[in-house]
């Protein structure tokens, strides 16, 4: 009241006031920029939205620091333009939901769609972990098809997307039919949806992470799609291959399933009746905390989409699943497409330890096997998407470095 007051009395004392300075941010970025407000060079690419209005002088730092927990104009630091303001090709080119063994399957591709024919015969499809959401790999399969400039398709798994209102397509009803989502049924869908989608005589590039590589191992296996095209190359990206249920992740899934599954799918419907802002916004909250900073937005997007009742009981489904089907190594389709094979273990990985890395190199020596030196996580598409889109393209390249002159 004392300075509205001067003012009225003052035009001149008003004017010598501190100029209020604000800092517009969407609600659902509130908990990065509060994790991380003295450490802003880490957060710029998840707020380069943020306004700073300020009627001061506008001087420019390098340390880009908050005072006081709020940035004024001279302490922002100069934002890189993202993806997706350069033009670049941050979003699929095409995002389509299809029909692949009875269930809605949503594909997303860069380059030539999926419903489209002509140019080059080559194909790079990648077989999701659990879950198998095809927008966490957004990212991951944006910088591959941006080097090696072949199209890149990333399918979801069977029952873990839920199509939108305006698709006419349909999840079947797990209680009616349970094997559609199990990991035997996944491959089944996989096969389905490579045999209606993807070309004759197609030269095909593989790339599997986590479940995803036992997925790819089994479709190795199957006579009829080897004489339909051509498997190049193979890669698996921290695969799951045996003893997950022996593994410290393993024990942890089936603990909580036992116990907490209920009641995770009992809070999944409260959270979905949730505004989409609302959503967001604990989510992003969440994956600060858990993952200590900022995520990309595809990851959130991608995480709102899992919490759901169907996804879950299909996500947790197929991971109970897993922890019965996946115990011994199957060698076989690892020698027989050893010398087209590209393996990357993590050497902090809870759901596939060091030593499954060692019995991958003693049973099948011949094969390209590397052990992580970096730390980086099982679920590399949170923190880790263009690093790992780098080793995937070494092991392309020599296969696909002569595509953007045909």
């Amino acid at each position: 009241m004392k300075i509205l007051a001067a003012a009225a009395a003052s035009p001149r004392v008003f004017m010598r006031l501190p100029r209020y300075r604000t800092l517009s941010v969407p609600l659902y970025h509130w908990p990065s920029v509060i994790i991380k407000r003295r450490r802003w060079p880490h957060v710029d690419r998840d707020v380069s939205h943020i306004i700073v209005r300020s009627t001061t002088r506008r001087e420019t730092t390098t340390d880009g620091r908050l005072r006081g927990g709020v940035a004024s104009a001279r302490t922002v630091p100069k934002m890189k333009p993202t993806a997706a303001d350069d033009g670049s090709g941050a979003k699929p080119t095409t995002d389509r939901w299809v029909d692949a063994n009875g269930v809605a399957t949503r594909v997303l591709c860069w380059g030539r769609p999926i419903d489209e024919s002509g140019g080059p015969n080559k194909l790079v499809l990648c077989v999701c972990g659990n879950p198998g959401i095809t927008e966490y790999y957004e990212k991951f399969l944006r910088e591959i098809h941006r080097a090696l400039d072949v199209p890149v398709w990333v399918v979801s798994h069977a029952g873990h997307e839920v199509p939108p209102s305006n698709v006419k397509l349909t999840l079947p009803d797990s209680k009616e039919y349970p094997d559609l989502y199990t990991l035997k049924g996944q491959v089944e869908h996989k096969l389905r949806f490579i045999e209606k989608y993807v070309p004759d005589n197609c030269d095909l590039y593989l790339v599997g992470h986590s479940i995803g590589s036992k997925v790819i191992s089994e479709l190795l296996k199957d006579d009829a799609m080897s004489k339909r095209l051509t498997v190049k190359r193979s890669i698996f990206l921290f695969p799951t291959l045996q003893k997950m249920r022996e593994t410290p992740n393993g024990r942890n899934l089936i603990f909580h399933t036992r116990y907490f599954l209920s009641i995770t799918v009992l809070l999944s419907w409260i959270f979905i009746t949730f505004p989409s802002f609302i959503k967001t916004f604990l989510v992003n909250m969440t994956l600060v905390i858990t993952e200590g900073g900022c995520v990309d937005d595809h990851v959130i997007r991608s995480t709102v989409r899992l919490i759901h009742p169907t996804v879950l009981r299909n996500v947790f489904s197929m991971a109970i699943d897993e922890m019965d089907k996946v115990y011994d190594l199957d060698v076989k389709p690892l020698k027989d497409n050893a010398n087209r094979l590209h393996m990357y273990f993590g050497n902090c990985d809870g759901w596939c330890p060091t030593s499954y890395y060692d019995d991958i190199t003693k049973c099948v020596p011949e094969v390209d096997a590397v052990l992580c030196d970096k730390g980086y996580n099982h679920a590399y598409v949170i923190q880790h998407s263009d690093e790992m889109a780098g080793i995937v393209v070494d092991w392309l390249k020599s296969d696909l470095g002569d595509v953007r002159s045909q």
